[in-house]
């Protein structure tokens, strides 16, 4: 569902790349569609398949070969779903324990991030 004036019909180049969907819509879409692709090339929802199925399907995915547009979809690509899902899980993975991702500091213990308590502290 595209909101009326959201996007310009031609958007000024320099403003980057211009997608017509809410972060939430860009996942009710692509979430449908890779379920419908799952279903169809491999007869089960994706949680169902083998381990080998479930890294072939996700790398497809990001090599953009998983056609959206055939499934009716005009703008959101499998790469740009893919791309999304990825920057999210790395936000939240990343992200200060505050905010209800990286328990217990874990991500910024593995990577040597000096984590410090009082970010998470209320005064």
């Amino acid at each position: 569902m595209v909101s009326e004036g959201t996007v310009p019909e031609k958007p000024d180049p320099l403003m980057g790349y211009q997608m017509p969907y809410r972060p939430q819509e860009i996942y009710r879409i692509g979430l449908k569609l890779f379920d419908a692709h799952c279903r169809q090339a491999h007869n089960a929802p994706f949680a169902d398949l083998s381990d080998a199925d479930k890294d072939a399907v996700l790398t497809s995915l990001q090599k953009n070969e998983v056609n959206f547009e055939a499934m009716g979809e005009e703008y959101l690509t499998a790469g740009s779903f893919f791309g999304q899902v990825l920057s999210d899980t790395k936000n939240g993975y990343l992200a200060d324990p505050m905010y209800g991702g990286n328990k217990g500091m874990a991500s910024w213990k593995m990577i040597g991030f000096p984590a410090r308590a009082p970010a998470m502290s209320s005064g």
